[in-house]
Order: structure tokens, then sequence, then C-alpha cells
């Protein structure tokens, strides 16, 4: 019985180097990358800017978007959901599911105290996610990471991440935006 165990547990344990976190991976119907040959990130991400602020100032510079971090085993997750009106934000709200039992916490913050929560991605706007990618990710040395940026069906910003080349667990760092609606209803 004994090597039937160790063979199953080999199994899992190179499946589970072989995979990727959903962070990893462009999300599910990603509307673009990171633009036509000959263009670079940041002239895309440019591009992509000004698309989001004209459909802000359309909306009241009212919105609201989502960020979900995946570990690699699926086993846990948690979502951030930001709201924004008239360019303030105005409300966060956490879902994490961290726990063995199963169960989803959901914690919602309102503007005195958005930040006070020990989980869930930071507080900010989506001009301070654009300013996060083109600093923190497309500055990184593509050497030694793989950078991915990709786009909403509507140009706005969709990911924009890196990971360290080799790397297979849980190494993206950046933006991966699950959800954005603009909405012009306070």
């Amino acid at each position: 019985m004994k090597p039937i165990i160790i063979c199953f547990l080999g199994l899992v344990v190179s499946a589970s180097a072989c995979s990727s976190s959903s962070d990893d991976r462009p999300p599910p119907g990603a509307g673009g990358s990171a633009g036509a040959p000959g263009r670079t990130h940041v002239q895309t991400l440019t591009e992509s800017q000004a698309k989001f602020d004209g459909l802000s100032v359309a909306a009241g510079n009212s919105y609201s978007y989502s960020r979900r971090f995946d570990t690699s085993f699926g086993a846990s997750w948690y979502r951030t959901t930001i709201r924004v009106i008239n360019g303030d934000v105005v409300e966060r709200v956490v879902e994490d599911h961290y726990h063995a039992d199963g169960n989803v916490i959901t914690e919602t913050s309102a503007s005195q105290n958005l930040g006070d929560s020990s989980f869930g991605h930071p507080v900010k706007t989506m001009p301070e996610l654009y300013d996060e990618c083109r600093n923190e990710v497309l500055t990184q040395d593509p050497e030694k990471n793989e950078i991915t940026l990709g786009f909403f069906d509507s140009g706005v910003l969709q990911y924009c991440f890196y990971r360290q080349k080799g790397c297979v667990d849980d190494c993206t760092v950046g933006v991966t935006i699950e959800m954005l609606n603009f909405d012009t209803n306070d």
C-alpha cells in the first residue's frame, strides 16, 4: 500500500509544481493585450488611461471595480471591491475565503475607515492603479521577469503584472481587475 500512496503523492506534487495561480494567467474573456507591434507597453497604457478618463468623466467620475486574488492551489481567495463617487473612494468591500471551514467573510468599510482592514487589496482609485502599473510593473527588467498587460474590450486596463521567470507558485505582482462598472447613479 505504501508504494501507491507515495506514487500518488508524487503525482500531486508534480502537478502542483506545474500549475500557476489564476493571477498568473490573463482572466477569461480578457479584451486584449499589449497592443500593436512596435508600440511600447507605456504608450499602450497611456492610451488606455485616456480611454478610462473619457469613460469616467462621462459617468461623473463614478465607478466601481473588483480585484481578486487566488492562491495557486485555489483553496483560498479574496475579492476587494472599491466604489468611487465623484472621484472619491466611498466604500471598500472585502470578501475573504481564507478559512478552513469554507465560509466567506464579508467586511464593508465606509469613507471614514476605508483602510482599516487587515486583508484584501489596498484602497486605490483607477488612476492610482494605472500609476502602479506604470511605475511598479512596467519598470521591471524583462530579462528577469515576464510582464503582462491586458485590457477590457473598452480599452480600459484589466491586468498589468509581472512574474519572475521560472516561478510557478503565487508569483505575480501587480494589478488584476476582475470587474469594472461605470455608475452614474450616486
